[in-house]
């Protein structure tokens, strides 16, 4: 999985509640769901100010397993969304995410927004989408 452009910001061993630990914990062992779940977790903690628990984190786990595996959408794609996220979090008309349910719900929602305000970051993934 490619680091994004907030990846200085925080420390994928320890910052909040040690990834390592509670990776093993969640029953979905996949690194790349687990890793996107985390980081929609921190830019939720350090932009929004919300406290989010490891169990939290378990369950979000399993909402990425079902975008990624169910609705066909890559992890590069999520990965994109969630890069441009941070960066646009606090934009007027942007979609309040509070949960791996809600980024899943509203991940289109995302994507349509994010493609027509920023096209760089969609024509690597435009393969994708049909």
């Amino acid at each position: 999985m490619q680091t994004n452009n907030y990846s200085n910001t925080r420390n994928y061993n320890n910052q909040f509640f040690g990834v390592d630990f509670f990776q093993k914990k969640c029953i979905i062992n996949n690194d790349d769901y687990f890793l996107l779940a985390y980081e929609l977790a921190t830019i939720l903690q350090i932009k929004k100010n919300i406290k989010i628990t490891p169990y939290q984190i378990c369950q979000w786990t399993y909402e990425i397993k079902k975008l990624v595996e169910y609705n066909n959408v890559s992890t590069e794609r999520v990965q994109a969304v969630l890069d441009w996220y941070w960066n646009n979090i606090e934009k007027e008309n942007i979609p309040l995410i509070e949960s791996g349910r809600f980024f899943r719900l509203k991940f289109t929602s995302l994507e349509n927004i994010m493609k027509k305000e920023n096209k760089k970051y969609f024509k690597n993934f435009r393969k994708d989408l049909y």
